[in-house]
């Protein structure tokens, strides 16, 4: 099994949190990642006044760190 990269060494499952807005009423999209177009109407995202707020999102889409370590199990 190899390391995760260093920026993801101390993700766990909380770097995966999509927040309810409560401005918006939409879930918070991961900070920092790319809405896919299909999809960046059904998120808060950073244009939202309630992005900024607490609850704050992860900046890993859900499942993605599962998927990581999955790949690194197969190496």
């Amino acid at each position: 099994m190899t390391a995760r990269p260093d920026w993801l060494k101390d993700c766990t499952i909380e770097c995966e949190l999509m927040p309810q807005c409560a401005a918006c009423g939409q879930r918070k999209a991961p900070r920092g990642r790319s809405v896919p177009m299909e999809a960046s109407n059904g998120y808060c995202d950073h244009e939202c006044p309630g992005y900024g707020l607490i609850p704050m999102p992860g900046h890993l889409w859900p499942g993605e760190l599962a998927a990581i370590d999955a790949v690194e199990e197969q190496a």
